[in-house]
């Protein structure tokens, strides 16, 4: 081929290589811009939800300065005084969908649960309904909105930046369960303490969970499946009386699985049970 002909071809290639250069960068760009978006809208959940802590606090101090103790009361647990915070009064003004409060210093949990009409809502809106894609700690909406099922459901995202459920699987290492073993939740009847009793890899194609047990010994069958496929291990002893939690988020170990977290709810001061009673 002579010098002139290879000219002519260079040349006839080069709108094709200036317009995938362009496809190049505008894909680079957009890339670019959806990720700047998601750290953006990520920092002002966490602003956000950080913000609703310290007014809680502040709330908490202003109601102990104005409040005459009275002598004859026991000493609040350090439990206690970790959900004394919690205005649920005030919380409930902000958005009457609040149904609790739950904490975890270990795994970076300290949350307000919220619970609406559908499974859906919270999912990509905050507490105060604004859209977000980090969205809220939120209850199945199936669950009686004052935590008196047998087994109350509570989800949440597995955030890559360790906020709302993205500590949860730090659950899956039984030396973090130890230094962590009870999680706090507060409601505006009641205040538990959670103590764990598993954690399971699920399937997030089917519903993995159970609501409800037709008697004791189908409560014990599936509490005792759970820990022989748990994470760690734990010696908690459940009684057929107890009530339970079950916390989940996302995992990667396959296609659309599940990390769930199952405690036992404790109202606090009552004593541990003091031995697996049932079947």
């Amino acid at each position: 081929m002579s010098g002139k002909k290879m000219k002519k071809a260079k040349r006839r290639l080069r709108p094709g290589a200036l317009l995938l250069f362009c496809l190049f960068c505008a894909v680079f760009l957009f890339s670019g811009f959806m990720l700047l978006s998601d750290i953006i809208k990520n920092k002002a959940a966490a602003d956000a939800y950080r913000q609703l802590r310290a007014e809680m606090e502040s709330a908490a101090a202003q109601k102990e300065q104005t409040e005459t103790p009275i002598p004859s009361l026991q000493k609040p647990s350090a439990e206690m005084q970790a959900l004394f915070s919690i205005d649920f009064a005030a919380l409930q003004e902000i958005n009457p969908e609040i149904v609790g409060w739950i904490k975890g210093a270990g795994a970076n949990i300290d949350y307000p649960i919220l619970r609406a009409e559908d499974n859906s809502y919270y999912l990509d809106h905050m507490y105060n309904r604004e859209n977000n894609k980090s969205g809220a700690i939120f209850m199945d909406y199936r669950c009686s909105g004052d935590f008196s099922d047998k087994n109350t459901v509570i989800y949440g995202h597995h955030m890559k930046n360790g906020t709302m459920f993205g500590g949860l699987d730090r659950y899956r290492d039984q030396a973090f369960y130890e230094a962590n073993p009870t999680l706090l939740l507060a409601t505006p009847e009641q205040d538990y303490s959670i103590e764990l009793i598993c954690g399971t890899v699920e399937n997030g194609d089917r519903q993995f969970f159970r609501l409800q047990f037709e008697n004791d010994e189908a409560f014990f069958t599936y509490l005792d499946d759970l820990k022989k496929r748990s994470t760690f291990t734990s010696d908690v002893k459940i009684q057929a009386d107890d009530q339970i939690i079950t916390l989940c988020t996302c995992s990667y170990e396959r296609d659309n699985a599940r990390y769930a977290v199952v405690g036992r709810l404790v109202p606090l001061g009552e004593t541990p049970a003091a031995g697996y009673v049932g079947i």
